[in-house]
């Protein structure tokens, strides 16, 4: 597995997917279900949300990837404590500014619905014990998590196909005892401009917080592309099925 080249070429993918992105629009079909002790599932709650993400740069080693729903998620009226938040930069781990925050490891060449990937693994460096990539908020704390993961990366590594994050350990000082992403991306084609992003489709969250049990799932429709070049256009989208 020639793992070097593959992180280089993935964090090259990165740089032009954050140059091309920076903001986008879709339509968020949001569910959340709490798990009981014995596997009962509760009522779920479903809405629909316009969500946006855009990119900022704040300085050359730091991005800012900050979410909006509209409405306003009210956690009272979804019965569920959490919602998902960071999922479109978890594969900002491949970046150059958090690659070396963990320790790689390649499994070899696999596939990914049907398709060849290379199967690549993090966790979090001892010597740095978190990241900046993605944190938990409750209440007025906020707390930088220790991540591991696998990642699908498409045969030459330009890409993420699917990724799943789980914490490294426990985090008892916050009663977060699991937190498990598993999140599909697909090719989006702009038509209005000469661009196609992988974005995510498919997010799935599992948590386990203050000693209950959730489900978050969510899907994403109707891409915008907010275009920041020299002159400015909105794109109207349609999801493409990954290349062979």
């Amino acid at each position: 597995c020639p793992l070097s080249s593959l992180l280089q070429e993935a964090g090259r993918g990165m740089v032009e997917w954050i140059h091309d992105l920076q903001q986008f629009t879709a339509t968020e079909d949001y569910q959340s279900v709490e798990i009981g002790h014995h596997g009962k599932v509760g009522k779920p709650f479903e809405k629909k949300f316009e969500y946006l993400v855009f990119i900022q740069k704040p300085r050359p080693d730091t991005l800012d990837v900050q979410e909006e729903r509209t409405p306003t998620p009210d956690l009272t009226e979804m019965g569920a404590p959490v919602i998902a938040l960071g999922s479109p930069a978890l594969a900002l781990v491949f970046y150059s500014s958090f690659r070396p925050d963990y320790q790689w490891t390649c499994d070899g060449l696999g596939e990914w619905n049907g398709k060849p990937a290379w199967i690549i693994r993090f966790a979090q460096r001892t010597e740095r014990p978190t990241s900046t990539l993605q944190s938990f908020e409750s209440g007025n704390n906020t707390r930088l998590l220790p991540l591991k993961g696998i990642a699908w990366l498409s045969k030459k590594g330009d890409h993420v196909m699917h990724l799943e994050t789980d914490l490294l350990k426990p985090m008892p000082s916050i009663r977060l005892d699991r937190q498990h992403f598993s999140v599909d991306y697909r090719l989006v084609s702009f038509h209005s401009h000469p661009v196609s992003l992988w974005l995510p489709e498919r997010v799935s969250l599992y948590i386990r917080f203050k000693g209950h049990a959730y489900h978050n799932y969510a899907r994403y429709s109707d891409f915008l592309l907010f275009w920041t070049g020299a002159t400015q256009t909105i794109g109207k989208v349609k999801l493409n099925n990954p290349p062979h």
